[in-house]
């Protein structure tokens, strides 16, 4: 069986599977490393823990981000799902075919934009 690229493109899921696929093997590609390397896991001389007050301001902090984070991937699905859903495909050809239902606008000349393109050496 030959392997063609138009099955990714034309099958969501299959697309959706691979890509977390790979993502995951990069990942474990970089962070299994840091297990068996000696600086990352002897304790460092010296170091202080934090205090419990400064622990609990950066525990909010993460949580706040943590949730920025989730509601903003939430919008950005949705913004995806409201892009792609059928209901949206007869409004957004007909805002695609906009551009062209606009009448030519004259120029100084008189001539309308379309005359000046058509017209034998003139410039773009």
């Amino acid at each position: 069986m030959k392997f063609s690229h138009d099955l990714l493109e034309r099958n969501l899921v299959w697309l959706v599977v691979l890509i977390v696929c790979v993502v995951s093997v990069g990942g474990l590609v970089e962070i299994v490393p840091l297990y068996f390397q000696k600086s990352t896991t002897e304790p460092v001389t010296g170091l202080k823990p934090y205090t419990a007050s400064k622990c609990e301001a950066m525990m909010d902090f993460t949580l706040l981000a943590s949730i920025v984070t989730v509601l903003a991937v939430a919008a950005f699905v949705a913004i995806v799902g409201w892009t792609i859903s059928p209901r949206q495909t007869s409004r957004f050809a007909t805002a695609a075919q906009l551009p062209f239902a606009l009448p030519d606008e004259p120029m100084p000349s008189g001539k309308t934009v379309a005359d000046e393109r058509c017209t034998p050496g003139a410039r773009p």
